[in-house]
């Protein structure tokens, strides 16, 4: 496997993760104005999430975005923090499961980097893994750690099937 290509800064590696529950704010977006619907969406998010990870120690943000029509390059994208058993939800937040499984997990120190990164790993990282390693069906998720506006790194996390 050869990673000669994959930008600076960035490190790359296949990991086992478990299961998490997360509850967010989910919008549908394409590749075309998913920079700005993005943006919007943790602007407007940010304040409930917040609230609901309040009191939580080291609580990490998640973006979580699920495949919906490769062809017209849609997809819904999530705002989201861990949700507990007894946690009561804001009206408009859901609930989902990132079911456990093996994943491309690739650290990185900016957002600034994550559409780069998304490109490298679909276009140049995957096609050229064995036939038998595929993104499967699970959404991809970026994990930004409490620290990460005071320069932690945030780590990105890709569904490997067969890896």
């Amino acid at each position: 496997m050869s990673l000669a290509t994959l930008p600076t800064n960035i490190s790359l590696r296949i990991v086992p993760r478990p299961a998490v529950k997360l509850a967010g704010i989910r919008i549908r977006t394409d590749m075309q104005t998913a920079r700005e619907d993005v943006k919007q969406l943790w602007h407007d998010a940010m304040p409930e999430i917040s609230k609901l990870a309040s009191g939580t120690r080291d609580a990490p943000t998640y973006g979580v975005s699920w495949v919906i029509d490769a062809e017209t390059c849609s997809f819904d994208y999530c705002v989201a923090v861990k949700s507990g058993r007894d946690s009561v939800l804001p009206e408009e937040f859901e609930e989902t499961i990132i079911p456990a499984g093996l994943y491309a997990e690739c650290s990185l120190p900016s957002r600034e980097a994550l559409y780069r990164l998304y490109n490298y790993l679909y276009y140049e990282w995957l096609p050229a893994q064995d036939e038998s390693m595929v993104v499967g069906d699970t959404p991809c998720y970026e994990v930004y750690p409490d620290n990460y506006l005071k320069g932690g790194h945030m780590k990105l996390y890709i569904p490997i099937v067969g890896a």
